[in-house]
């Protein structure tokens, strides 16, 4: 049987003085120190050790930016869309790191500094998955891909059109000359967009399993991507028959059937 020492938990009410909590941080970090370096010296941990300094980085930065924090300057989430979330690093099994995840609120209000998802793991060959999860297949991946595939068509056509304004004139007026740098600008900048699109996709997996027993509500500062509607998975969602197989899931594990 596991044996494991817990702090005491602080009292809430207790007046706290500058040097308790100094000396409470010093020994937090002692402690956490000791533990990261406990895992960089082992080479079966050394990447958990990783892990948990990134996370520590990235929680510090949370917390700098807590009390500025303006969810109503995030676009607005809506159920069924796919968004990336920073778990943060978790104990035991509990599903932590960059994982897309789904957008299960029926309605969020802008103003709302949470949401409630359903986080996503890739699909693996072979691999058996616990009847708490939904099989989503490679439905996210094509909707992705679908819109990588119209970003290089509108880049495409603004690319033909740019070249042949080039060859049908040898020289521009001052106005022609501006409205042709706006132009290519705009098609560097569609480029750019498709480009980040393919990266995601190489990224991504076909398949996606949907971990509905691990339904969590966060803060909408771990959300990495979309947070604005030009953002790569802008506009990515699932399906009405995908979001009835979740719901249906969430029933069987969250509710008494009678």
């Amino acid at each position: 049987m596991n044996n494991i020492q817990y702090n005491d938990y602080p009292e809430q009410e207790s007046t706290l003085t500058e040097d308790e909590v100094r000396l409470n941080k010093e020994k937090a970090l002692q402690t956490l120190d000791e533990l990261i370096e406990s895992f960089i010296t082992s080479p079966e941990m050394i990447k958990k050790g990783n892990n948990l300094s990134y996370w520590l980085s990235q929680y510090s930065i949370y917390l700098g930016f807590e009390n500025s924090f303006q969810p109503d300057k995030l676009k607005k989430y809506k159920r069924g869309d796919v968004i990336k979330v920073n778990l943060g690093f978790n104990i035991g099994n509990e599903l932590g790191g960059l994982h897309y995840c789904i957008v299960l609120d029926v309605s969020n209000a802008m103003k709302s500094g949470t949401v409630t998802v359903v986080p996503l793991t890739s699909c693996k060959d072979m691999k058996q998955y616990h009847t708490s999860t939904v099989n989503l297949g490679n439905e996210i991946y094509q909707n992705l891909k679908r819109k990588f595939e119209q970003a290089q068509e509108v880049f495409t056509k603004e690319a033909t059109e740019i070249i042949s304004l080039k060859k049908s004139s040898s020289s521009f007026t001052e106005s022609q000359s501006l409205e042709f740098s706006k132009k290519l600008s705009k098609a560097m900048e569609d480029l750019a967009f498709a480009e980040k699109l393919r990266r995601e996709i190489e990224r991504m997996k076909k398949g996606s399993i949907a971990l509905v027993g691990q339904i969590t509500t966060v803060s909408k500062q771990r959300i990495y991507d979309p947070q604005n509607y030009k953002d790569i998975m802008s506009g990515i969602r699932i399906s009405s028959d995908s979001l009835t197989l979740i719901d249906n899931k969430l029933k069987e594990l969250f509710t008494k059937i009678v």
